[in-house]
């Protein structure tokens, strides 16, 4: 019976096993790495490597689906970047970006996006850049000292969750009440008690503080 067991188990681990040795093979670290099996990465992370400009060779990897540049301070992301047309998740935090390129709606697949950290960064004409993103379902802007947020955030239509821990927020604005499709909100870490208002917990969407 023991044995039974233990085939059972062996034989449910596979998959998973399968699956670690997938990712492995699709994950990439180092951009020389990557660029030597372009057709094979899903996923770059390149954070903490301190690019004085982007890499444009990144715009090469045609298969790529998360790109993730924490902390690599370049200040320009070109129009380019609009090359990766099956790219879900793009993680910008804690760069020297001011602004995104007009072309930045042309990501038709993206689905989450992360401008965290980003202390120049104009958050109203980034909104206006990403308004025409129609799988944008997760928004990322945490720790960015907003005192309010963007006039036009409340244009993303299709928005499903959104994250704003880490800012100086002193209330959350109505306005939200506006995003209909809007599921999930972080707001913790904020400058006040934000949850002294028992009214937002009839808008429809789970709040976290």
């Amino acid at each position: 019976m023991k044995q039974y067991l233990f085939l059972i188990s062996f034989i449910l681990s596979i998959p998973f096993l399968a699956w670690s040795q997938v990712i492995d093979s699709t994950r990439f670290v180092n951009l020389q790495d990557a660029l030597k099996k372009p057709n094979s990465v899903r996923i770059l992370d390149l954070s903490n490597q301190q690019f004085q400009n982007f890499p444009i060779e990144i715009t090469t990897l045609k298969n790529l689906e998360v790109l993730i540049l924490k902390n690599d301070h370049f200040k320009i992301l070109p129009k380019e970047i609009v090359k990766l047309k099956k790219l879900r998740i793009l993680d910008l935090t804690g760069n020297d970006l001011v602004q995104l390129p007009k072309e930045f709606n042309q990501l038709t697949n993206l689905e989450e996006l992360y401008l965290n950290e980003l202390s120049m960064f104009n958050f109203e004409e980034g909104i206006s850049a990403i308004q025409q993103l129609p799988k944008l379902r997760t928004l990322h802007l945490e720790n960015n000292n907003l005192e309010s947020l963007p006039y036009n955030l409340y244009s993303l239509k299709k928005l499903e969750q959104l994250y704003i821990n880490n800012n100086s927020l002193r209330a959350i604005p109505e306005d939200i009440k506006r995003m209909k499709t809007l599921k999930f909100l972080q707001i913790s870490q904020n400058k006040s008690q934000l949850n002294q208002d028992k009214s937002i917990h009839d808008w429809g969407l789970k709040i976290e503080f």
